[in-house]
């Protein structure tokens, strides 16, 4: 209870504040992959003609235990989102391959946001995300 002294003849007291539940103190982390798309010419870097991959699985992954702690599946464009309750941390995302594909070589080219930013067993660099992250992308092509 907090009471409020306004000289000596009036006293206003108010019920002392619960502290929010922990959702409520928790911050939603969201996570945007623009595109996981079909890499025709193996370049690394998405061009216009090359067409977003649907059904592919990623994985939120906890860096300290590497244990999943949301995943999605891409949509018809390639695109996903995946949000979760989370206090700030260190996240990787993991990506599943359909069969008989491989990922696409990294970081190529000086656009970021046209590249893949997934290495070859299928992880992103760690990161350290407040609330917001966006522009993993990844490439897949045939396996050779």
């Amino acid at each position: 209870m907090v009471v409020l002294a306004l000289g000596a003849a009036f006293k206003l007291s108010l019920p002392a504040q619960e502290p929010p539940p922990f959702f409520e103190s928790t911050p939603t982390i969201l996570i945007t992959v623009p595109r996981v798309w079909q890499d025709n010419n193996q370049n690394g870097i998405q061009d216009f003609d090359e067409k977003g991959m649907a059904e592919i699985k990623v994985s939120l992954l906890s860096v300290g235990t590497n244990q999943p702690i949301a995943q999605a599946v891409t949509d018809q464009n390639g695109r996903c989102e995946l949000r979760v309750l989370s206090r700030p941390s260190h996240f990787r995302l993991h990506f599943e391959l359909p069969p008989d594909t491989r990922f696409t070589a990294t970081r190529r080219g000086s656009n970021e946001s046209i590249d893949s930013d997934v290495n070859a067993d299928g992880m992103t660099t760690p990161f350290y995300n407040r609330s917001f992250r966006e522009g993993v992308d990844a490439g897949i092509v045939p396996a050779q």
